[in-house]
C-alpha cells in the first residue's frame, strides 16, 4: 500500500491514491455485480471506505480500508460490527471470486485489539477448503505495521444456481414495484 503507515488524526479519509494502491501481484476486482454493496456502496462514506484487490488467479482477495468517524462504537474505535461485516463481505467475496455461489451460514469472529477511527487496514482472506456444498473461508484485518485487529472464519454455503437466480428476480421484482 504506502512505504509508512497512514492515520489521520483528524479522521479525514486517506488520499485515494493511499487507498487505491493495489497491494503487490494483485490488481483492483469487484466483489460483486450488485450496486449498491452493503460496505462499498458510498464512495464518499465517512464509517468506511474500501477498495478490493486479487491476484490473476483469485486465490485470495485483499482489501485497503479506512474507518471514520461514522464506524463509531467505543469512544474514538471502530464498532465491532462494522469489521465483522468487512470480514463476512470479504469471506463471502473471496468464495464467490473462486465459482462458490454461497451464503453465510455462520461466521466467527474474534477481536484482538480495538481498532482506532482513521485508521487504514488491510484485509485479506481466502477459501480454507471446500466440502461438497460447504465452504470454509478465512479472513483478518490487520493495521500497516502487521498488527491483529481481528481475524474470522467462516462457513458458507453453496447454493444452487436456481435459487442464486431467485434472489435476483425476487430482488428485481420488488425494486420495481417500490
Amino acid at each position: 500500500m504506502t512505504d509508512s503507515p497512514w492515520q489521520s488524526p483528524d479522521l479525514s479519509p486517506p488520499p485515494e491514491a493511499v487507498l487505491s494502491a493495489a497491494p503487490e501481484g494483485c490488481e483492483p476486482y469487484r466483489l460483486f455485480t450488485v450496486d449498491p454493496l452493503f460496505l462499498n456502496g458510498d464512495p464518499e462514506s465517512l464509517a468506511i471506505r474500501l477498495r478490493y484487490f486479487a491476484p490473476p488467479d483469485r486465490s485470495f482477495i485483499r482489501a485497503n480500508a479506512w474507518y471514520g468517524p461514522d464506524a463509531q462504537g467505543p469512544p474514538g474505535h471502530a464498532h465491532g460490527g462494522s469489521m465483522a461485516s468487512l470480514l463476512d463481505e470479504a469471506m463471502g467475496g473471496v468464495a464467490w471470486a473462486q465459482g462458490h455461489r454461497c451464503l453465510a451460514l455462520e461466521i466467527k469472529v474474534q477481536f484482538r485489539k480495538a481498532l482506532p477511527l482513521g485508521t487504514l487496514v488491510q484485509v485479506r482472506s481466502w477459501v480454507e477448503r471446500v466440502d461438497e456444498k460447504k465452504v470454509y473461508c478465512r479472513a483478518e484485518m490487520r493495521g500497516l505495521e502487521n498488527e491483529l485487529y481481528s481475524e474470522s472464519s467462516g462457513l458458507f454455503l453453496e447454493l444452487d444456481p436456481e435459487k442464486i437466480a431467485q434472489f435476483g428476480k425476487k430482488f428485481h421484482t420488488n425494486k420495481e414495484s417500490a
